[in-house]
Order: C-alpha cells, then sequence, then structure tokens
C-alpha cells in the first residue's frame, strides 16, 4: 500500500514538473511584451488625457479671453485666474492663468467647458517633479509642450 502512495507521488511530481518546464518553455518563446521603458514608449491613444495645455492662437500667445468658464467646473479648484478690463478693448485682458497640476485630477472638464477652444489635454505624462512648487504651471508652461522628458542624473 506504501509502495503505491509513493509511486503515485513520483509520477504525479514528475507530471507537474514537466507541465511547468512546458509552460516555461512557451513563454520563452512568445514575443516580450515589456517596453523598454527610457528608450521606448507606449503609443498612447488618440482620447487620452494627459496634462492641460493652452492652445496656441495665430499671433503666437494664447487664444484665452479670459472668460472664466473653465474656474467653475473644475471640481478640483486648481485653476487661478486674473483678469482686467481696458478701455476701448473687447473682454478681459489676461494677466495671469495658473493650473496647480498638484491638485487637478486631469477630468478634462476646463477644456470641454472652453468655448474658444484654448485649452487642449495633450499626451504628456511624465510630469514627476522633486517639488509640487514645479506642477504649478503658468502662460508660459502650459503654451510650451514637451513630450519628451529631461532626465535628471
Amino acid at each position: 500500500m506504501r509502495l503505491f502512495r509513493a509511486v503515485g507521488r513520483i509520477v504525479k511530481g514528475t507530471w507537474w514538473l514537466l507541465v511547468g518546464i512546458v509552460t516555461t518553455t512557451k513563454h520563452l518563446l512568445r514575443h516580450a511584451i515589456t517596453v523598454q521603458y527610457p528608450k521606448e514608449r507606449f503609443e498612447q491613444w488618440p482620447r487620452f488625457r494627459g496634462r492641460v495645455a493652452m492652445v496656441a492662437g495665430d499671433d503666437g500667445g494664447h487664444k484665452c479671453v479670459a472668460c472664466a468658464q473653465c474656474i467653475p467646473v473644475c471640481p478640483a479648484a486648481c485653476i487661478t485666474l486674473e483678469r482686467h478690463r481696458e478701455e476701448g478693448v473687447k473682454g478681459f485682458i489676461v494677466d495671469a492663468y495658473v493650473i496647480d497640476l498638484g491638485l487637478c485630477i486631469y477630468c478634462g472638464l476646463c477644456v470641454e467647458a472652453c468655448k474658444f477652444d484654448a485649452l487642449a489635454m495633450i499626451p504628456e505624462y511624465e510630469m514627476s517633479v522633486y517639488d509640487k512648487a514645479e506642477l504649478v504651471y503658468d502662460i508660459p508652461k502650459l503654451l510650451s509642450r514637451q513630450l519628451e522628458p529631461e532626465f535628471k542624473r
């Protein structure tokens, strides 16, 4: 009785060893799905919501007319706008437009609320920094589209 049990355990162990070897061999012969990160990057989907950016106008500036429609729809309250009126100029003049990406939840509601297409979601996702103050984006940083990150060593 003990002999049959011992032989059964040996046969069962050998069977599962062979199953493991076959499974490992199949995985070794497949194409790797790992991306070698700094050298290779995944191509983002067309509707990927990366960071918020300002769209440049025809004159090289920004398209923002300071209508402030983006501020009340932002659930994180991360947008700050300073504006003023000038005599003889229709509408407002933008003094400062700041988005704190440390607070932003990347929902894209500000982009949808903008009637003048002044904001867009760009496929930039590598925004890690050591200091939170670097996540506060003003107009020049919002207009820049840096898709290739700078690696600091």
